[in-house]
């Protein structure tokens, strides 16, 4: 297996939607290091700003085919983000690679600290099949606050895609509505969170809307589709999701109980925390970045009773460094008969920030 480059890193919420799957996703082996947190400054930087030393992931499958990915980061004298290199690679079972990806991003600031420009590049080869992708972004602010961003994709030099975020915020500053659009070619889908109301809609390319309600927070509780498929979520105090649901007709479907640790998650603080200058904290997409480590995550079907059987159940062994954060996760995968289905370890390596 090809080894990654060692990684530094800022957090960072990664301009969407090009990157997040890297991020997030539960079964990937990741080394992460965090240096100590500083305060903000005039620079543009966070209320928190932590700094990985590296990241490098693997994920293994039960056929024995694997996906690899390292991430690396440049920065300006600033401390700001100015580059940005993603490597993934996928192999078969036979340890030959099936696809692989490069992805380069630039991004360019005001002499004021704000963020104005953004670049990627993607190369692509899946067989003998190659692609280049290029996104390009464009970010707006009035008062000291985003208003609007707006990216462009094409594949192979054709616009494919049009991305455009807009940011509506009341007399106080406070954000009142935030509105997603996609655009391909003479079709547009679209998502609306009025913080107001607490009302989102989600409206796709052929018109079909997907409604959802936010509580007074800001979380996403509730969205429910055409089909009449209804989702909903519940938190705790802090914020942390911590049961999902799936109901039609009236009737349950299936649900999934979190259950959490009170220690600082390092993906939270890539994601989540607002680092760009000028940008909101947008609580809704808590759902996939909690704020502490997963302990525990149950996935319960529903038999004609009404009954909750359990269907699968991931269990997390941690182990910490001195200041709370995770140092190692073991992920044991089991199904509904207790059966170990996967085994995932994750080691995460800190500096002292000093």
């Amino acid at each position: 297996m090809r080894k990654f480059p060692k990684i530094e890193t800022q957090s960072i919420a990664i301009m969407k939607p090009l990157l997040n799957s890297l991020l997030i996703c539960p079964l990937l082996v990741v080394v992460i290091g965090i240096s100590g947190c500083e305060s903000d400054d005039d620079n543009g930087g966070p209320a928190t700003t932590c700094k990985l030393v590296e990241i490098v992931s693997l994920q293994s499958y039960i056929n024995k085919e694997t996906e690899s990915s390292s991430m690396t980061f440049s920065y300006n004298s600033k401390s700001q983000l100015t580059g940005m290199t993603v490597l993934k690679e996928e192999r078969d079972d036979f340890n030959q690679i099936l696809s692989t990806s490069n992805t380069s991003t630039q991004y360019d600031y005001s002499e004021t600290g704000y963020l104005e420009n953004a670049s990627s590049v993607v190369n692509s080869a899946d067989g003998s099949d190659e692609s280049i992708t290029t996104y390009i972004s464009n970010y707006e602010y009035q008062n000291g606050r985003i208003t609007k961003n707006s990216t462009e994709a094409r594949y192979d030099g054709t616009l494919t895609h049009t991305y455009i975020s807009l940011y509506e915020y009341g007399v106080d500053g406070t954000l009142i509505k935030y509105t997603n659009s996609t655009i391909s070619g003479t079709f547009t889908s679209s998502s609306e969170f009025d913080f107001k109301t607490k009302k989102l809609v989600m409206t796709g390319y052929t018109g079909a809307k997907t409604e959802g309600e936010l509580d007074a927070n800001g979380y996403l509780i509730k969205e429910i589709n055409l089909a009449g498929i209804e989702r909903r979520y519940q938190y705790d105090a802090e914020g942390n999701l911590i049961r999902k649901e799936e109901w039609s007709k009236g009737k349950l479907n299936n649900a999934t109980v979190y259950e959490y640790d009170d220690k600082v998650n390092p993906n939270y603080a890539i994601n989540a925390v607002q680092v760009f200058k000028g940008f909101p904290d947008l609580k809704m997409y808590r759902i996939i970045y909690p704020i502490h480590n997963y302990t525990k995550e149950t996935n319960f079907a529903v038999d004609n009773a009404g009954k909750e059987i359990l269907s699968s159940s991931k269990n997390y062994a941690m182990q910490y460094n001195a200041s709370g954060y995770p140092t190692s996760v073991t992920i044991v995968e089991s199904n509904s008969l207790g059966t170990v289905v996967s085994n995932t370890t994750t080691t995460n390596a800190y500096s002292d920030g000093k």
